[in-house]
């Protein structure tokens, strides 16, 4: 089951997504996968923060992107202004080490942790789910919920990114799997499109309801289709 969260920058995504893997967490639900956080400087976004879910792992956040800076080493502000527009974002995928895309430069090694991260997630749960069927198994299926922070124009448009995730999701999507849930974080335009290419999933819009009302609908929307499954 994937259920996306949609919202413009600054709206409120990361935090309830971690509202939500909080309350999960309590009700005995596994949360795995990632969320990106927003790092700031004198008050203004300079960098992106990615943090592994899995408890088990006590992984350090690690740097996914910052704005990118000119060849002078200026403030970086000046130049994330002519690095392209919304629209139209410069894309420089040429460096062996960094992706440039519009203001942000992302390591391509954090983006790929990024990417393992989910899956490892994944095949941990269908590891599980698999020794659990077979005589005298052992392991203990927990529900699972696997955060996607986030799915973007990287992906849908460039060809990387999370794409082995965004290839996971597509597959994940045709299929019904008891107590494994996705919840993919995107921007509105993105959404409309994933909507598209996953019919079944669900899309939570950020309305301006509180986050902690939005992750309880979220919440409610998962606890409703683990009934079904029952």
């Amino acid at each position: 089951m994937i259920v996306m969260l949609s919202g413009s920058s600054g709206s409120g995504k990361t935090s309830t997504c971690k509202l939500i893997a909080q309350s999960a967490q309590e009700d005995g639900i596994t949360a795995g996968g990632i969320v990106c956080s927003a790092v700031f400087w004198q008050g203004r976004k300079v960098g992106i923060e990615c943090s592994d879910l899995d408890p088990g792992l006590a992984r350090q956040p690690w740097t996914l992107a910052g704005i990118r800076k000119d060849r002078t080493g200026a403030q970086p502000f000046a130049a994330a202004s002519a690095a392209g527009t919304p629209k139209n974002p410069a894309f420089d995928d040429s460096d062996a080490e960094i992706l440039r895309y519009g203001m942000w430069e992302f390591s391509k090694q954090a983006l790929a942790t990024a990417d393992q991260a989910i899956l490892d997630c994944v095949a941990r749960f269908r590891e599980a789910k698999s020794d659990d069927t077979r005589p005298g198994g052992k392991a203990v299926l927990r529900p699972t919920l696997i955060f996607v922070d986030e799915i973007g124009p990287l992906e849908l448009d460039r060809g990387t990114g999370l794409i082995k995730t965004l290839a996971m999701l597509d597959e994940s999507a045709g299929q019904r799997e008891a107590d494994l849930k996705f919840l993919v974080v995107a921007r509105p335009d993105i959404a409309d499109r994933l909507k598209e290419r996953w019919p079944d999933s669900i899309l939570v819009e950020m309305t301006g309801a509180s986050y902690e009302n939005t992750a309880e609908a979220i919440l409610e929307i998962f606890e409703r289709a683990a009934r079904v499954d029952r």
